[in-house]
Formats: C-alpha cells, sequence, structure tokens
C-alpha cells in the first residue's frame, strides 16, 4: 500500500512537490503563484497552508520574521507575503513587510491578527490585512484578490 487513496491523489501530491521543487530553482511557471506565509502558530500555519495549496499556490512557509528573512532572499519569485502580525519575539508582520519591502518594492503584503486595532498599523504602511479567525475561502478569495490586483493576466480556477 503506498498511501494513496486513488491515481489523483497520487498525481496531484507528485504534481505540488514539483511546483516546489521548480519553485526552489527559481522558475515562477505563468498561473502558478508562491506565497511566502509567515504565522507562528503551527496549528494555524499547516491550516492556511493547506488551504492555499488546495488552491494550486505553492507555499513557502516560515515560523517568524528572521526565518521569513532567510527564506525570502534565498527565493528570487514570491509573488506575496502573507504574515501574522504578532509572532512573539522579534519583527512583528508589519516590521517584517516593511523590511522585506525594502528590498522587493512593489511585493503584496497581506497582514493577519486577531486583534481589530493592527488593521490601522497594518494600513499606515500600505498593507491591507486580513482578521482571524478566517474561513479558508476568505483566506483564498484575499490571497487571490490581492495577486489578480498585482499581475492583472493572472487567471485562477
Amino acid at each position: 500500500m503506498d498511501g494513496f487513496r486513488n491515481t489523483s491523489q497520487k498525481i496531484q501530491v507528485f504534481g505540488d512537490v514539483n511546483l516546489r521543487l521548480l519553485a526552489n530553482l527559481g522558475c515562477n511557471i505563468k498561473g502558478v503563484m508562491i506565497v511566502l506565509l509567515v504565522e507562528d502558530d503551527s496549528a494555524v500555519r499547516t491550516l492556511a497552508a493547506a488551504s492555499l495549496q488546495e488552491e494550486h499556490f505553492s507555499v513557502l512557509q516560515a515560523s517568524n520574521g528572521e526565518e521569513a528573512l532567510r527564506v525570502a532572499r534565498s527565493q528570487d519569485n514570491i509573488d506575496l507575503l502573507l504574515t501574522d502580525f504578532e509572532m512573539g519575539h522579534g519583527l512583528n508582520g508589519v516590521e517584517l513587510g516593511s523590511r522585506i519591502l525594502t528590498e522587493r518594492p512593489g511585493l503584496p503584503v497581506l497582514v493577519m491578527s486577531g486583534f481589530p486595532d493592527i488593521e490601522s498599523m497594518a494600513a499606515e504602511k500600505g498593507m491591507p490585512f486580513l482578521a482571524k479567525p478566517f474561513t479558508s475561502a476568505s483566506l483564498r478569495q484575499r490571497v487571490r484578490e490581492m495577486l489578480a490586483s498585482k499581475d492583472s493576466s493572472v487567471r485562477f480556477r
């Protein structure tokens, strides 16, 4: 038993692995968008990543700001930064977004938080806000909207 319920599941998993491999090699296939997801809560990070992957986004993950900076510096083809605001220690999400934007002007940054007062802080820096808790559908919709505004030629299913 190989752990797959059916052939299409096997193809999907291998397809996702190939997309990640291509992304790691610096290839960004038209229509395959790469999201850097930064969230210190592993359960939230896992659920958000799974939700985005269901929509065929390639997701790079980091658990804090410093790790996210390392990932961003090692990847040339990130299409969107999705970051939690409060990550325990180190940089907060707005600080992280600002630092990455100095190296990647124009990169869309979406800040998420369970604290609604963070929205104004993110807005001051020109960063849209996503309130927690959110549904998988609202997360995917918000990410699609941001990426579509970045590149009007992007088409989503």
